[in-house]
């Protein structure tokens, strides 16, 4: 039987830790891996780029 993509990629009930995620790849990563289900934890060197991602 054949497998839908997010069958495959279900991250549902994950954790991911995303280290540099306040930009370029590590922010890319962990839109990636939460559109998959993930629940996403970010840390980078500058806490102020981290707090411009916080929703308001």
């Amino acid at each position: 039987m054949a497998r839908t993509i997010q069958q495959l990629f279900d991250l549902s009930g994950k954790s991911a830790l995303i280290t540099g995620g306040s930009r370029g790849l590590g922010l890319q990563m962990a839109h990636a891996l939460g559109e998959a289900g993930a629940r996403i934890m970010l840390s980078a060197r500058k806490a102020p780029e981290l707090e411009q991602l916080l929703p308001s």
